[in-house]
């Protein structure tokens, strides 16, 4: 699983090409960057209103309908929160392990380089010379 935080640093770019390498559409890349903006938007916004809520809990002065109200717009944004975090993990198991940058482009073993065999004996190894 690739570092969320390295696509939303300069590193994107890096990490769509290497994904863009092994065959992958890279628009889910764009999608999971999306949806991990809002999340995090959401997040902090939550946090907020739960503050809020806590510095309502003890003033008496604040009708109860408003805090009601409050109460139900954090559950609101909870529901809308987990809905998102699940789409976010659902896009991050779509995204593919970056390949080392070494290894041949495409998306199967069939471009990869032999390096070595190994016969009925398997012991006795022998490096093939590319």
């Amino acid at each position: 699983m690739i570092n969320t935080a390295r696509l939303f640093t300069d590193e994107r770019d890096y990490v769509k090409s290497a994904i863009a390498r092994k065959g992958y559409d890279v628009s889910t890349v764009d999608r999971l960057i999306d949806v991990l903006s809002v999340v995090k938007g959401k997040r902090t916004a939550l946090d907020n209103m739960r503050r809020q809520r806590n510095e309502q809990q003890s003033d008496q002065s604040i009708p109860v309908e408003e805090k009601r109200a409050l109460r139900d717009e954090i559950a609101g944004v909870e529901k809308e929160l987990a809905a998102l975090d699940a789409e976010a993990s659902d896009l991050l198991y779509d995204v593919p392990n970056l390949p080392d940058d070494g290894a041949p482009d495409g998306a199967d073993e069939s471009g990869n380089v032999i390096v070595e065999t190994c016969g009925e004996d398997h012991y006795h190894c022998q490096a093939e010379n590319p």
